[in-house]
């Protein structure tokens, strides 16, 4: 438990030292941020269609959720040898609110490492510089096609992201729970 209050207290700290007075040019800067993600929730509310998802990410959630576990038996499932960290992550929003659960937790992923993308850029620019960096991120064609469907790069640029924030973090403060957090998220 105190992993996870140790991470919400990392990304609040990088998030509030962006905080501040905004230009006007940085208000329409964030206002098309807030525009681009927008509308990434609005797709990740469509059904999904992605043979991927479909054939392996929402099977393990539906297992999940039907059966209580994942087996880790070969013999039943090719599955079982593959890594599934965002699977159950999936899986977490699966079993509370079916599909539509699954794919907003794929985007929660997205704008969580936006969020990071900001403050790692503001920790060493300005506040336009680091809405910009978010802006170009969000705005990307990958990051559109991954946040359609349930593919996994959304959680794993999160975690590398939160790798990249953290450890630095640690060798300017030398805070050990940055240590732990960096170390957790880059592995």
């Amino acid at each position: 438990a105190w992993q996870g209050k140790a991470v919400a207290q990392l990304v609040a700290s990088s998030l509030a030292a962006s905080a501040g007075p905004l230009r006007r040019s940085d208000l329409a800067l964030a206002g098309l941020v807030g525009n681009v993600v927008a509308l990434h929730v609005a797709v990740a509310l469509l059904p999904e269609v992605g043979n991927d998802a479909l054939a392996i990410h929402l099977l393990v959630a539906s297992h999940v959720r039907d059966f209580g576990f994942w087996h880790y038996d070969v013999q039943l499932n090719v599955l079982a040898v593959t890594p599934l960290a965002v699977d159950f992550l999936y899986a977490a929003g699966y079993m509370f609110g079916g599909e539509a659960a699954a794919r907003l937790v794929n985007v929660a992923t997205l704008l969580v490492a936006l969020a990071l993308v900001h403050a790692f850029v503001r920790a060493v620019a300005t506040v336009r510089h680091a809405l910009l960096a978010t802006l170009v991120a969000a705005a990307s064609p990958l990051a559109a096609l991954e946040s359609a469907t349930l593919f996994i790069d959304n959680a794993w640029a999160m975690f590398v992201v939160a790798s990249l924030v953290a450890l630095p973090g640690f060798a300017r403060d030398g805070e050990r729970v940055r240590l732990v957090v960096g170390g957790v998220c880059f592995g």
